[in-house]
């Protein structure tokens, strides 16, 4: 094998692939990149067996067919030193050799036919999510309730759920519960699989519109133009979310986003937990932490209701920071009861905290 290839072509393709290598045990081939030269087009492929990245350009000079390895890292290391012009990259007995000019670069390999097989897309449902909707969007909104290093599993992942023509991306840590909608799809089957937080952050940088989705009970494909993604899923049950909403509410208020998350930062400078009391044109917060220290603002509206209720402000932050519209809802219950913001197909459960005294 042998390519001619510009270094920022193959430096944009190598740092995209990073977060699908092994780090852990450099010994495995899964810490090294998959090159294939072939029909004019350079393949990249990256996998950690759990996730995988596959990138084609034509953006190539191939001398020779072939494929090799290299360590994804090394790479990477070696091109962000090298000036933007021309680079070789070629296959010589049991190196990879690296050259640009008078510099040589000379790395093992290892063998390019034990590199992992990607799944294919054949057998699996297929999700189309149209151009008037951005899934990077969508996924913003569901991301930050996504638990990290929850012991029962499922909690590190969203949900997808397909049912009744509709598409719910659904997450929870037990504190809060977010759900965006897609409404209108082509699918009467009932569909619920897992995907993993790595997933989700690593869809939100690759797509954002008119993407197919293939998934069966293991496994999630997308693929678009020159990009092949997977990941493996979540086994396991999600939590029964119906359970969760409340059916209806007893207070109802459209607010304006960014005057509510200027009011909810001026309390958080000072404590994360806050009250939040409705009073007649007026909203007021306060601080329930740090009570040696006080802060205090208030918020004027068009309100004819009273109520009180405290919260973690950093989960309201997190939503509304999340979606686009300039204004939302809030729906409360009581002091007690749970509340929950409303944006279009997008809305948010959270559990209210009881003060300190």
């Amino acid at each position: 094998m042998e390519i001619i290839i510009n270094k920022s072509s193959i430096e944009t393709i190598t740092n995209q692939v990073q977060n699908f290598l092994e780090k852990k045990d450099l010994s495995q081939i899964t810490s090294h990149i998959l090159l294939e030269a072939k029909d004019d087009i350079l393949i990249v492929s990256a996998t950690d067996y759990e996730i995988g990245l596959k990138i084609k350009t034509s953006n190539v000079s191939i001398k020779k067919e072939g494929k090799t390895t290299i360590s994804g890292k090394k790479l990477l290391d070696i091109i962000k030193n090298l000036k933007n012009e021309d680079i070789n990259i070629s296959l010589d007995n049991e190196e990879t050799i690296i050259k640009q000019n008078k510099i040589k670069f000379k790395l093992p390999f290892m063998i390019a036919k034990e590199f992992p097989k990607f799944p294919n897309k054949e057998n699996k449902n297929i999700l189309e999510i149209k151009n008037d909707i951005d899934i990077s969007n969508i996924l913003k909104v569901i991301n930050t309730s996504i638990d990290n290093n929850n012991t029962k599993y499922e909690f590190n992942g969203a949900l997808l759920r397909i049912e009744n023509n509709t598409v719910s991306f659904i997450s929870t840590d037990t504190k809060r519960l977010t759900i965006s909608k897609i409404q209108e799809i082509e699918s009467q089957e009932l569909h619920n699989i897992i995907i993993p937080k790595k997933t989700i952050n690593e869809i939100m940088k690759l797509f954002s519109k008119d993407i197919n989705l293939f998934f069966d009970k293991t496994t999630i494909i997308i693929e678009k133009n020159n990009v092949f993604f997977y990941s493996k899923l979540i086994n396991g049950s999600f939590p029964d979310v119906e359970k969760m909403v409340p059916k209806s509410f007893n207070f109802e208020l459209k607010l304006v986003k960014d005057d509510f998350i200027n009011s909810i930062n001026i309390i958080r400078s000072v404590s994360e937990k806050m009250k939040i009391a409705f009073k007649e044109n007026t909203i007021f917060f306060e601080n329930i932490e740090n009570l040696n220290i006080e802060a205090k603002t208030q918020l004027e509206v068009e309100n004819d209701f009273n109520i009180f209720f405290s919260v973690d402000g950093n989960y309201i932050l997190d939503f509304l920071y999340s979606i686009d519209e300039d204004i939302f809802i809030i729906k409360i219950i009581d002091e007690n009861s749970p509340i929950e913001l409303v944006s279009k197909n997008n809305k948010v459960v959270i559990m209210t905290v009881k003060e300190f005294n």
